[in-house]
């Protein structure tokens, strides 16, 4: 379920060594902390904030793991922040953005489950609260999704894989 992502790592090894592998692990908490900021900074009335972004990476570089070979879990964190970001921004092409990162997402780590996830308790929200315009919209856009995350070599692969381990977490 990873092959883009593994592809690339053994592409950056490749060229750069250990230091591209290392490389890739910091672009992608770069990437991660900046659509973190910039979600908060539509909720705070579209002022970037440099400072608390600058706290945040540094947080995240210290804490976060950093391992020989990185995982795709750096993928399956991006893929919910861009989602979570692309909800709150709501691009006037929100359903192509949506099953643009699918297609990504898919192709690089099997947490995509967990997007169609995050979408599902967003329209479940959302109908609680009887905004039924925003829940067509979530309701389109998780469709969207999930047709995204079906373009890769494995099609259904990831939903049946997370299924079967989340099935033996409960045996």
């Amino acid at each position: 379920t990873q092959w883009l992502f593994a592809t690339v790592i053994a592409f950056l090894h490749r060229v750069w060594g250990i230091y591209g592998v290392e490389a890739i692990q910091i672009v992608f908490t770069l990437l991660i902390s900046f659509v973190v900021m910039k979600t908060a900074s539509l909720k705070k009335g579209g002022r970037f904030q440099w400072g608390l972004f600058l706290a945040l990476l540094f947080f995240a570089l210290v804490v976060i793991r950093f391992r020989i070979a990185p995982r795709g879990h750096l993928v399956t964190l991006l893929g919910l922040c861009l989602t979570h970001y692309l909800w709150v921004l709501q691009p006037r092409r929100l359903l192509f953005w949506l099953f643009l990162v699918a297609v990504f997402w898919a192709n690089c780590h099997a947490g995509v489950v967990f997007g169609v996830v995050l979408l599902f308790l967003k329209s479940a929200d959302t109908l609680l609260r009887k905004r039924w315009g925003e829940f067509k919209l979530i309701v389109a856009g998780g469709c969207a999704f999930f047709a995204g995350s079906l373009v890769n070599p494995n099609f259904i692969y990831p939903y049946t894989y997370v299924f079967r381990h989340s099935n033996t977490l409960v045996d």
